[in-house]
């Protein structure tokens, strides 16, 4: 077994040698939480597994969902197409982080992440560059929301007390409180005029949404229901605010009305919950997240409630979704968040190395070194040699995606390797990129990214 073993790991880190390849076949009011698919190849092999595409109409445009996603290794910010296809970690490291707000001019996106014990805002130019801590005071900071004039940032904070509306320069500087109550009020959201600010408030009683002027002057009550209400989004004209309540039931909904509170209605409720509703500029469109496929995953759906599509279909938390104020492109110069080998050994396994990752029930080895190598085939598929240690027994499976582009994965599982311990694989990529790659036992998983190159 240690010969075995060995060779394979020598085979990954050196990329000497690949098997011949197959023919490529909720509550009422939630306390402040921090929460890309691939296109399948023509004729898979029984073995191989990969994520479904969404059934999404296509898009001649090119705007973009930022989004906090909890993904296995490699938690963060996350930009996506509309299709799901293309998906970006902007971060560019794993982080804790939530509520994604896209500043006017597009140049950057506010988030909020956890540093230590606390929750501390950032902002992040669009190259994932430039990341800057903006708080730095005792207690939690979240929910940013940009000034239309990309100058001011206000966000909701309990570093003295309840949770209370602050506004803070986008340098960080100048930190000033809007709100002054003894209950919770956060969840703002700048008007597009820049003139006021929606936001949660408990100040009555109820969670209910209202609207103050930019100043924190002249609150006013927007609904008023026994239900709660929250999450105030302003459509692009400034006359809608869409919003979360519970009022159908215990799982929240997207409700609209009118900027005045008037003439509420429902878009989307039942079969699961819906949060965070977020609009497009062209205020056509809705984005939301929600479990009604089973998952947090990312949708959007027409203004009117109908024809919801579904934007992300990866396992694992996805949500807080944030519109792209203009069109932009993905980064394809970013550096690919490689992860690093944890040294943890396998069982049975008499040499330590710190190329193994593993998580105790599931190991692989990675190259110490930088790219995952791999040499072409016939068939035009790259392909290398992948060892696998099972510390629990089921029979494995491997998934992949690109994450700085589309396309294709396929692996070769071979019987006969029994149902725990080591085993082999060949895998196969369509194109050099930044990959994430999954290993499935039992629903035990592990995730890791590699930067694929050609020998």
């Amino acid at each position: 077994m240690l010969a075995r073993t060995s060779h394979w790991i020598i085979v990954l880190v050196l990329s000497i040698g690949c098997a011949a390849p197959p023919t490529p076949t909720s509550a009422p009011v939630p306390s402040p939480t921090p929460a890309a698919t691939v296109r399948p190849i023509a004729s898979p092999t029984p073995a191989v597994t990969m994520q479904p595409t969404p059934a999404v109409e296509e898009h001649p445009d090119s705007y973009r969902i930022a989004f906090a996603s909890e993904r296995d290794n490699l938690p963060g910010i996350y930009l996506t197409d509309l299709r799901g296809r293309s998906v970006y970690l902007l971060t560019r490291q794993s982080m804790s982080a939530d509520h994604p707000a896209w500043s006017p001019d597009g140049s950057r996106l506010a988030f909020t992440a956890q540093i230590g014990a606390r929750h501390e805002l950032f902002v992040v130019d669009m190259d994932g560059l430039n990341l800057v801590q903006l708080t730095h005071e005792a207690g939690d900071n979240f929910y940013p929301t940009w000034s239309p004039d990309s100058l001011h940032i206000a966000f909701a904070s309990n570093r003295d007390g309840p949770y209370q509306i602050y506004v803070v320069q986008a340098d960080g500087s100048q930190v000033r409180r809007l709100t002054d109550t003894a209950v919770r009020e956060e969840k703002p959201a700048w008007s597009p005029d820049g003139s006021h600010i929606a936001f949660m408030s408990t100040r009555d009683g109820q969670a209910d949404v209202y609207v103050m002027q930019a100043d924190g002057s002249n609150p006013t009550r927007l609904t008023d229901h026994p239900a709660s209400d929250l999450n105030p989004a302003w459509s692009p004209d400034g006359k809608l605010i869409a919003f979360n309540s519970t009022r159908n039931g215990n799982d929240f909904g997207i409700y609209l009305m009118k900027a005045d509170g008037t003439n509420v209605r429902s878009l989307l409720f039942g079969g699961g919950w819906y949060e965070k509703p977020a609009w497009s500029p062209d205020g056509k469109h809705i984005a939301f997240y929600s479990n009604r496929d089973g998952n947090a995953d990312v949708y959007f759906m027409q203004a009117d409630g109908t024809d919801i599509q579904r934007v992300t279909v990866q396992a694992g938390w996805d949500g807080q979704p944030a519109w792209s104020p203009g069109p932009i492109g993905l980064i394809a110069a970013a550096d690919c968040p490689v992860t690093t080998p944890n040294g943890r050994q396998p069982p049975d396994e008499q040499t330590q190395s710190t190329a193994y990752h593993g998580n105790g029930s599931v190991w692989t080895a990675l190259p110490e070194a930088g790219p995952l190598h791999v040499r072409r085939e016939g068939s035009g598929l790259l392909s290398t040699k992948l060892p696998w240690w099972r510390g629990i027994t089921g029979t494995l499976t491997i998934e992949g995606r690109r994450l700085d582009g589309a396309g294709n994965f396929s692996a070769d599982i071979p019987a006969g390797y029994g149902d725990r311990g080591f085993q082999a694989t060949g895998v196969y990529f369509s194109e050099e990129g930044c990959w994430e790659v999954v290993g499935r036992v039992d629903g035990a998983a592990l995730r890791y990214v590699v930067q694929v190159k050609l020998d």
